[in-house]
């Protein structure tokens, strides 16, 4: 099957203007506490390294919600951690979490006394972006290459002052459900068409984007991918470099380009270091890149099942197939399902000898052909549904033993959701004993809801329950459960691949 395209990495690091770099932002006090200030220090350095407009952006926001914070202490009000969370940025994939900041009031204690210093720094920040930094002038040097390029950014605020002052370069933006070409609006499929598939003129040379409107696009005309912005997880950057490293893209190559944030920056944010440490976590769990093909053949499903969902989209049936490959085995597509839910899945492959292992990342080309018709007619392989050898059954058989094992040992949480399960746990021992199969069941329904990962509202609950009787405990299972049992466990087959030589 085509390849996807190598990776070749530059990094670049550009100065911020001292002006707006951390010192000045260290003279603002922002918060009396500590946790929220953090909070808004990090958010006004990501944009001071992103771009004097987003700083500019980020300082008018925050300038505005200190004035209103003046207004609302007039009248004997403060403004709560809402109004803070407002204006800390436009990064919508940004996790925050408030949970950890002081409860209190929910009074953000904002230091009304920045205000002085915060107008200045807008009106900085606003000169020094309607001038230029040098940071635009290394990217503008790039695009002048003429290599087709996507340049990413986390901020609106910048992606809009790029698309401005670039317009010499053909550069064409998308930022939403917005686009255009320099300052005329354009349908945003057709700008999207202008890089995809295919594509070879079009008005634009280049495609200045946030990340939210480039997700899940195929953008394979591009030759280069400049992170502008670094984002905050190592998927991202993956994810970015996907829209132009395209299964069966024409080039052979692609660069990414890193624009990484001054050492002053890096210190206060560690986002070059907290990137490099997501991104040996796969390599940790067992998974690997695909740019290192001995470490590929080791990567777990999650990889190349998302690589493959590039590939063919969303298509996929039960039933069975064959397809050409340099040797012969078959792989079987596997379901555990308990009351219609799925409980786990995998693809297994079965080789000549009757061995068999987890399908690893290369199955991902022949899943791919097959998908595309690529192959014998189907009938030829249905023979392979009856031909399964016997570690097929006891592969499958192991895990669901595996999950009934595991079924209801529940995940590392608070105090008060282990004493729900362990009450809940010895009220079933007692049932059993009893041999009370109704109340038996509605317990094992309740133990399973308090097993999954809660959310913050049912983590609440967990915590009112913790302190409940047996009564109170039972009615709550009573309403997890509904009617009828908690169902066997039963694997499934679902598909069959033959390859044959």
């Amino acid at each position: 099957g085509a390849a996807r395209p190598a990776r070749e990495e530059r990094r670049l690091r550009v100065a911020e203007p001292t002006a707006l770099g951390p010192r000045a932002l260290d003279a603002l006090r922002l918060s009396a506490h500590p946790a929220i200030a953090t909070l808004l220090r990090a958010s006004l350095l990501r944009a001071a390294a992103s771009s004097p407009a987003a700083l500019a952006a980020a300082l008018a926001r925050y300038h505005a919600l200190l004035l209103h914070a003046r207004d609302a202490a007039a009248v004997g009000r403060r403004l709560g951690r809402s109004a803070v969370r407002a204006a800390v940025g436009e990064d919508e994939a940004q996790l925050v979490l408030w949970g950890l900041l002081p409860a209190g009031d929910d009074d953000a204690e904002l230091v009304l006394d920045d205000l002085p210093r915060v107008r200045a720094l807008a009106a900085r920040a606003a000169e020094l972006a309607r001038a230029g930094d040098a940071k635009r002038a290394a990217l503008d040097a790039l695009l002048a290459e003429e290599a087709p390029a996507l340049v990413f950014t986390g901020s609106r605020a910048t992606a809009r002052w790029l698309r401005g002052a670039l317009a010499h370069r053909r550069v064409a933006w998308c930022i939403g459900d917005e686009a255009g070409l320099g300052a005329a609006r354009v349908p945003r499929q057709a700008v999207l068409g202008w890089f995809g598939p295919g594509a070879r003129e079009a008005p634009a040379r280049h495609l200045v984007t946030t990340d939210v409107a480039a997700e899940g696009l195929d953008l394979q005309r591009a030759t280069r991918v400049i992170h502008y912005d670094l984002p905050w997880t190592a998927a991202r950057l993956a994810q970015r470099e996907g829209r132009a490293r395209r299964l069966g893209a024409a080039r052979a190559a692609v660069e990414v380009i890193r624009f990484e944030p001054s050492p002053a920056v890096e210190r206060r944010l560690r986002q070059c270091r907290l990137l490099l440490r997501k991104a040996r976590l796969p390599e940790a769990l067992g998974l690997a890149s695909d740019d290192d093909e001995a470490s590929a053949a080791r990567a777990g499903p999650w990889r190349w099942r998302a690589e493959l969902l590039e590939a063919v989209g969303t298509c996929g049936a039960d039933g069975s197939a064959s397809v050409r490959a340099s040797r012969a085995a078959t792989l079987v597509g596997w379901v555990i399902e308990r009351a219609g839910e799925c409980m786990a899945r995998g693809v297994l492959v079965v080789r000549a000898d009757g061995s068999v292992r987890e399908a690893d990342a290369r199955v991902g080309a022949w899943l791919a052909r097959a998908a595309a018709g690529d192959g014998p007619p189907r009938d030829h392989a249905a023979e392979a549904v009856d031909a399964l050898p016997r570690p097929v059954t006891a592969e499958l058989r192991a895990r669901l033993a595996a999950l009934h094992r595991t079924a209801w040992t529940p995940a590392p949480r608070h105090a008060d959701g282990t004493a729900v399960v362990r009450r809940l746990q010895r009220l079933i021992r007692e049932a059993a004993r009893r041999r009370d199969a109704v109340r038996l069941a509605v317990l094992e329904r309740g133990l399973h809801a308090a097993s999954l990962a809660p959310t913050a509202g049912e983590a609440l609950a967990l915590a009112t329950l913790a302190r409940a009787d047996d009564d109170t405990m039972l009615a709550w299972c009573r309403r997890q459960a509904g009617t009828g049992q908690v169902g066997a466990a039963i694997p499934r087959i679902v598909a069959v691949l033959s390859l044959s030589p």
